[in-house]
Parts: structure tokens; C-alpha cells; sequence
């Protein structure tokens, strides 16, 4: 099963948010629905510490404590919520070691050294455990309050998952040595990052597991030590940075070696990806297993990104107040940077507003109809069918902009066009903006989307299947066209030959652009046209359906059929060839001048006998008398029973069960009756 698609425990981090605080991955971002236990569970942590000890546990190099129990929260955000905070208390418990040994000087590290790594002996912390209350009475010493803290994080984590625990309890005990330090890589929580995450989502890797997902694992930590060495380079007040001295070393500028590094940092993305890929290919049965591990790398990836920049916002912008209290100083840990004035960065954010506020007006319009349910269903469509592609999440991304943007800018002016007054049940996007507004918006679309297309990996490629769906698209329209000016009805074959063309160029777009984006070899990936032409089929129809069925549509007086042709009709007149001639009047037939002012029709009513409106109830009448809406009915049943069986054929063929296109189809369904 995708996991993608069993997301239980966590949310998404929308995009904006994580543009806003200037993180750059390329990969999604989620984080705990129990962020707030997490930051709970940190923070108590964190004031027993300091309180035991008589003082902070701040360091100038460590985040604030409530946000180290966000990053727990985000970097495995699935945690369980029975382990969440256990497992949050296990990651402050080693940021507290690392604060407590940076605040030594150099003679007295390695007491230090020692009196923690008594506090992590198994033996002497249970028994401590049993009799917490003597420990206390004990001498007072720093080693005994700090061995009561200890024991009680030890004895909870292996009440919980015993193998797991002293697992972890081990490495840190090994870890508070002179030789090897917690201090060894500042900021960082990730040298027990793994085993936190087996005893966090409850996974126990075997030792073959662990080989076959060493490369994954390795490309994870380079991207994190990266992520440390980068937004350290953003701290002004300490001095000279390894970065600064790598980048004056090999000729670079101290932002072109952070430059360098943000390369690197989404390269490592882009090969996790290209890892992640293979290994499903090559374990299909090993991958539903690891599958929770796997994704949970990826999202660290970019959380730990995510954190980094977030909290380095946060410090550049409050740094250290002198009005702050002592309990807030001591329960919650601050960054010691001192306020800076206003970045270039934050500039550019407050420029990149005002131009989006400007732009407000230009897209109003397609937001508003893309606010609509059925361009919404649309928008899911690329991601559960990249489950069988598995193209980048950036991609994803924008190729559902893309895609969606141009389906929005075609109705609107088609619904111009045909001069509709409703849509979706709503008012037509030209009768809420007026219909120069809304076609200007309508044509910026194809603009965006040519400019949308340069920023995928293979902008040439893109830009070429891009234009050809237009052209496809385009052609298909001048038939339809064609057929209106002409009066002509088209057999059924023709009429879904021209849907093909029309709405199933933005599937075939859709499609393309993710298999030309996709880690996979293309000879890997399965053939997936033939569901975009039925997915193109059934939505086009089943809106021409209801266009007819829909009671609020029949009532409010719309013509959205005045002028135009749609699959209810071409059954009628190619199921009943005598109704030629009177669809086609119906349909196509009206005056070009003005309604005579003499006239005694019924001005509110939907049709009349003077020509001026499509007559609707005439039409009605015989769509229903000849079962062309009950036969348009089963055509979409058919429809959904070949989209589901081509689904079936493709996960048999992939091995790999899409619940999210099922979910799709669910959600096309909405609206039909029975």
C-alpha cells in the first residue's frame, strides 16, 4: 500500500508556510497532530533538568527546547502517539547532555564525561529507579539529581519497548565518553536519529534490512550534517564558519559556499528519491514492509530543513531580551544571537507579498472557480497516479498547478463562449468578474503554465509535451466549434473523438509530464494513456449529465446548453435519427437580432416561441422520452466499470495497490444517482 495514502498520525506543512520562513527542499513536510504533547514533554524535561542542577541548560549553538520538541514532531511525524513523548524525551534527554558538557571548560569536560556516563550505567540507573526518593536525599551532587532524571527516562522508555530502549540507552552511555562526545557535531540530535525512529513507529529492523538500506541511510545523513553546516552559516556572531573557511579555501564567497551547499542539500534530495525508486522496483515485497521507513528518511530530510529555517527566523528575529524573566530563561533555552536589522531576505519576502497582492486581481477569477469541487478531485489526480510513477514531490506539485490552471482557464472561456450563466451549481465565473476580467485571467493561464514548466527538471521536455497537448487541444476544439457554427450533430464515436482531443489533452499532459519527471526508467513504468481517456470521458460526460439532471440548474435558468453540444444530445439524435432536425433547431437555431420588444412571450420563462432561448422543456421532453439521460446514465456506469478494472490491471501489473486513485474515483462518483 502507498504510504502516502495512510498518513494517520500527522499533517501537511503547506507550501507557503515553508517558502515564508525560507526553507528549500524539495520534498514534502509534515508534522505530528501531538506537536504540543511533544513540546510539553521537552519543555517539563527540560525545567526538572535545570531545576535539579541550578542552572540553564541554553547553549549559544542549541534551538530554543520548544522547538526541539517541534523537530521530533516533524522529522518523524507518524511517532505513535503512545511513544511520542518517551521517544521526545529520549532527543532532549541527549540535548541536554550537550548543553550541560559545552557549558565545561576544557579541564573539567572529562568529569564531566565520566559523571555522565555513570548516570547512563543500566545497573545503577534501575536501581536508582526503585528508590528515586533516596536518590534525592542523597548528597545533593549533580551526579546524583542527574541520576534520578535519567533513570526515570530509562525505565520509561524500557517499560515501553525494552529491546528498543537499552539500545539507545547504550549508544548514548558510549556516546558520553572524552573520545567521543555529544558535543561532537553541535545541534544535532541525529547520531541516535535512527534508533529513535524504529522505537518511535514501532519497527524493528533486522540486520539484513539494515544492508539493504544502508545507501538510503547514508544519503539522509550526508543531507543532515549539510543542513547543519548551512544554516550554521547564517549565524553572524560566531566568528569564522567551517563553511567560511572551505568556501575561502577552494575560491568561493562565504554565500557562494552556502550557495554550493544548497546544491548539494537538494541533490541529496533528488538521490534520495532516485534511491527510494530503485529499492521499490528491485523489493517489491521487501518495500511493504520497509515502506513506513523509507518515507519517514525522506520527510526528515526536509523537516530538518524546514526546522533549521524556521528556527533561524525565530532567532535572527528575538534573539535574546533582557526583559524576559528568570523562569522563562530557565524553562525555555534562547538563542543568544543578537538582534540584526531587517535581512535581504525578509526584504525580498515583503516585495514577493506586494507583487502577489497585485496579482490578486489578475487571478481572482481562477481561484474562484477553482474552488469548485470538481477542479479540486482534478487537483488529486496527478498524485494518485504518480503512486505508479513516483516522480519527484516538486513535480508533483506543479504539474497539478499546471494542469489545473489550464483546465480552469478553459471553462472559463467556454463558458463565455456559450454565453452559460451557471457553473457547478454556481454563477459563472464572466457573471461575478464581467467577462473582460474573466477572460484576461482565463488567458494568463497558458502563460503561467509555460512558465511553470521551465522550472521542472527537463524543461525542454516539458515545454514540448506542454505545447503539443495544447495543440491537440486546440484542434479538438475546432471541430466542436465547427459543428456549432455548421449546426451539425456528430455521430458518438466523432463527438467522443472530439473529448479525446479537448479534455483529454490535459490528462495526456498530466501523464506525460510526470513520466518525463520520473526516477524510473520509462521502460518501467506502465502505460497509463488508456486510464487518462476514460478519466477524461467520464468527467467530461458526467458534467454534461448533470447539467441536464440537476434540478437547481433546471430551475435557475441556465443556458449553459444554449449553443453548445454535449453527449445527452448526440445520443438522443443518433439513437433517434427522426429528431434530427428538431435537436438541431432546438439547439442551434436563433435570431441575431434583438428580441422584438412586441413579443408576448413570458419573459421569465426559460424558452419561449420566438427563438430567443434554447427551449428547454421541448428538450427535456425528449431526452427523457427517448432514454438518452437514462442511457447516458449507463454509459457512465460502464465508464466507471472500465476505469476500474484498468486500475486493477495496472496495480496487478506494478504490484502496487493505489488507494489513492480509488479514493479518486469515489470522489467522481459524487453527484450521479443511482
Amino acid at each position: 500500500m502507498e504510504f502516502s495514502a495512510t498518513w494517520i498520525h500527522s499533517i501537511a506543512v503547506e507550501e507557503v508556510k515553508l517558502r515564508k520562513f525560507g526553507a528549500f527542499t524539495t520534498l514534502p513536510v509534515r508534522i505530528s497532530k501531538y506537536n504540543d504533547v511533544a513540546s510539553t514533554a521537552a519543555r517539563k524535561l527540560a525545567c526538572n533538568w535545570d531545576a535539579s542542577l541550578g542552572m540553564h541548560s541554553s547553549n549559544r549553538q542549541l534551538p530554543a527546547v520548544g522547538s526541539w520538541g517541534d523537530l521530533l514532531a516533524l522529522t518523524i511525524p507518524e511517532v505513535l502517539p503512545e511513544r511520542i513523548s518517551t521517544a521526545v524525551r529520549l532527543a532532549e534527554l541527549g540535548r541536554l547532555c550537550d548543553a550541560f558538557c559545552n557549558q565545561l571548560d576544557y579541564q573539567s569536560r572529562r568529569e564531566g564525561y565520566e559523571m555522565l556516563n555513570k548516570c547512563f550505567d543500566l545497573c545503577s540507573s534501575l536501581s536508582c529507579s526503585c528508590s528515586s526518593s533516596s536518590c534525592r536525599k542523597e548528597s545533593g551532587g549533580k551526579q546524583a539529581q542527574m541520576r534520578t532524571l535519567v533513570s526515570e527516562v530509562i525505565v520509561e522508555v524500557i517499560q515501553i519497548d525494552r529491546e528498543h530502549g537499552m539500545h539507545i540507552i547504550d549508544l548514548y552511555r558510549q556516546s558520553v565518553t572524552p573520545e567521543s562526545s555529544f558535543g561532537c557535531r553541535n545541534s544535532s540530535p541525529f547520531r541516535t536519529f535512527w534508533p529513535i525512529l524504529e522505537f518511535a513507529i514501532a519497527l524493528r529492523l533486522s540486520d539484513t534490512d539494515r544492508i539493504l538500506l544502508q545507501n538510503i541511510k547514508s544519503v539522509v545523513d550526508e543531507c543532515l550534517a549539510l543542513n547543519d553546516e548551512y544554516w550554521s552559516g547564517k549565524d553572524k556572531n560566531s566568528g569564522m564558519r567551517d563553511t567560511d573557511f572551505c568556501g575561502w579555501m577552494n575560491g568561493l564567497s562565504v554565500d557562494g559556499e552556502r550557495e554550493d551547499l544548497k546544491r548539494r542539500i537538494v541533490g541529496l534530495e533528488m538521490r534520495y528519491l532516485s534511491l527510494r525508486a530503485e529499492f521499490y522496483w528491485q523489493y517489491p515485497a521487501e518495500s511493504i514492509r520497509l515502506r513506513r521507513w523509507i518515507e519517514a528518511a525522506g520527510i526528515a530530510m526536509a523537516s530538518y530543513n524546514y526546522w533549521h529555517a524556521s528556527s533561524s527566523s525565530s532567532s535572527s528575529g528575538s534573539g535574546c531580551c533582557s526583559s524576559c524573566s528568570t523562569e522563562s530563561l530557565t524553562c525555555v533555552s534562547r538563542s543568544t544571537s543578537a538582534c540584526s536589522t531587517q535581512s535581504q531576505e525578509t526584504r525580498f519576502h515583503s516585495t514577493h507579498y506586494k507583487e502577489k497582492e497585485d496579482s490578486s486581481v489578475l487571478t481572482a477569477p481562477t481561484s474562484y472557480i477553482g474552488s469548485f469541487s470538481s477542479p479540486q478531485v482534478l487537483n488529486m489526480i496527478p498524485s494518485a497516479i504518480n503512486t505508479w510513477i513516483r516522480a519527484p514531490a516538486a513535480s508533483i506539485s506543479c504539474i497539478s498547478s499546471i494542469v489545473t490552471s489550464l483546465h480552469n482557464g478553459i471553462t472559463i472561456l467556454e463558458d463565455i463562449n456559450t454565453k452559460t450563466a451557471l457553473r457547478y451549481n454556481q454563477p459563472a465565473t464572466h457573471t461575478v468578474f464581467g467577462t473582460p476580467q474573466a477572460a484576461n485571467s482565463a488567458h494568463y493561464t497558458f502563460i503561467q503554465s509555460v512558465a511553470n514548466v521551465q522550472k521542472m527538471n527537463d524543461p525542454g521536455c516539458a515545454t514540448e509535451i506542454l505545447v503539443g497537448g495544447l495543440r491537440r487541444f486546440y484542434t479538438g476544439k475546432s471541430r466542436e466549434l465547427s459543428w456549432s457554427y455548421t449546426a451539425c450533430i456528430p455521430s458518438e464515436h466523432e463527438y467522443l473523438s472530439a473529448i479525446d482531443d479537448t479534455t483529454g489533452s490535459l490528462y495526456t499532459i498530466m501523464v506525460s509530464l510526470l513520466q518525463a519527471e520520473s526516477c524510473a526508467p520509462r521502460h518501467c513504468q506502465p502505460d497509463l494513456m488508456p486510464l487518462a481517456m476514460l478519466l477524461a470521458r467520464f468527467t467530461r460526460v458526467k458534467e454534461e449529465y448533470l447539467s441536464f439532471r440537476n434540478k437547481e440548474m433546471r430551475e435557475g435558468g441556465s443556458s449553459s446548453d444554449e449553443f453548445s453540444l454535449s453527449y445527452p444530445i448526440v445520443r438522443l439524435v443518433n439513437c433517434r435519427p427522426d429528431c434530427r432536425g428538431q435537436v438541431s433547431k432546438l439547439i442551434f437555431e436563433r435570431k441575431e437580432t434583438s428580441k422584438d420588444n412586441d413579443c408576448a412571450c413570458d419573459k421569465d420563462r426559460k424558452s419561449d416561441n420566438c427563438g430567443y432561448n434554447v427551449n428547454y422543456s421541448c428538450l427535456m421532453l425528449l431526452l427523457n422520452q427517448y432514454g438518452a439521460l437514462s442511457a447516458t446514465r449507463e454509459f457512465l456506469r460502464d465508464m466507471e466499470d472500465s476505469i476500474e478494472k484498468e486500475i486493477m490491471q495496472i496495480e496487478k501489473l506494478t504490484g502496487e495497490v493505489n488507494p489513492v486513485m480509488r479514493l479518486v474515483l469515489s470522489r467522481l462518483r459524487e453527484g450521479l444517482m443511482c
